[in-house]
């Protein structure tokens, strides 16, 4: 049997149920499931895999199916191309994104989005008694699934960045808030004569070793501890910073862009890699949902080209181009004022 709607009711119904399908894909992720599957295997062997209820398993695994996260042969379940995206193995894998986006620290604010409608502020107060970072400082393992949910992204910019934008003339590359270095990483790996700074808080440049180490440029960065909404006391020819400014209203932003323009020399540049929101509405929601995720979660926002360049005025900088790429962000390059 077929359930059968009309089609704005069908697309309407599956809006409406969108929330659970975050489930079965962040469910998916937590469980290592593809992991688990492997080459393949049947529902009572992943019950066995998970210790799992055997007929909830068999559930689930249909309905990872009817997703597309699986495919069944007879009794046989196997990881499909798109499931293969929630699995740390594949190249571009989204698994901590999965993991971290449909968790309690996202949707518990997202339950309050009238709210953040009504009043134009962030829910997470209400929610947890403090700011989204506070959250997380008290949630060790949230934390940890956010940090590798930024990574995935960071993986998907740089490739795209990597190819859009030429690296190759500069000496220095300062990387601002650029938590581990993955992007940091592949912009030196198109410009081997540079040399690179990461800067972001103590805790977590602590952990960017690895991440350097692994892409082979762990000797051409320094890595340097510090608060941007106090002081950046870095020096080079190109500053980056990847969703940074979209996390913070225009004060705090504007603040940001300062601490840059203060501690940058006059030949440098900067390079914002953020979505540009459209001047006039398409028809892509992902800009429009990340807009709202700034809205609910941190009290920041996605921005227009003509928002951008005001922004950036006021923080020392004069926009010069913006670069687009085969993906969501763009490149906004902009020259000391």
């Amino acid at each position: 049997m077929t359930t059968e709607l009309p089609a704005p009711q069908e697309r309407l119904f599956g809006l409406i149920m969108g929330f659970m399908t975050a489930q079965i894909a962040h469910a998916f992720a937590r469980m290592n499931l593809a992991e688990v599957i492997g080459e393949g295997a049947s529902a009572e062997q992943v019950a066995t895999q998970l210790k799992a209820a055997p007929d909830s398993a068999r559930r689930f695994l249909r309905a990872c199916a009817s997703l597309g996260l699986l495919s069944c042969d007879g009794k046989t379940y196997r990881v499909t191309e798109m499931g293969e995206y929630l699995s740390d193995k594949k190249p571009g894998s989204m698994k901590s994104f999965a993991a971290a986006v449909p968790a309690e620290s996202h949707w518990q604010p997202w339950g309050r989005l009238r709210d953040a409608v009504a009043t134009g502020r962030s829910p997470t107060e209400q929610c947890f008694g403090g700011d989204i970072w506070a959250y997380f400082n008290g949630h060790r393992e949230e934390l940890e699934m956010f940090a590798g949910a930024m990574g995935n992204l960071s993986q998907l910019a740089a490739d795209q960045a990597a190819d859009a934008y030429d690296v190759q003339a500069y000496k220095t590359i300062a990387d601002i808030g650029g938590s581990h270095g993955v992007l940091l990483s592949q912009l030196l790996k198109r410009a081997p004569q540079a040399r690179g700074v990461l800067f972001d808080l103590p805790k977590v440049i602590e952990g960017a070793g690895a991440t350097l180490k692994g892409a082979g440029v762990a000797e051409r960065v320094q890595t340097v501890a510090g608060d941007f909404f106090e002081k950046i006391p870095v020096m080079a020819d190109l500053y980056i910073m990847k969703h940074i400014i979209h996390d913070w209203d225009d004060e705090r932003s504007v603040k940001i862009l300062r601490n840059i323009a203060a501690a940058a020399p006059g030949h440098a540049k900067l390079a914002l890699f953020e979505i540009v929101m459209p001047g006039e509405v398409v028809n892509d929601p992902v800009p429009y949902l990340m807009d709202l995720n700034m809205l609910v979660m941190v009290n920041g926002r996605e921005r227009t080209e003509a928002e951008y360049r005001e922004l950036l005025k006021a923080g020392g900088w004069t926009l010069q181009r913006v670069v687009p790429t085969q993906g969501m962000f763009c490149i906004i390059e902009s020259t000391r004022a």
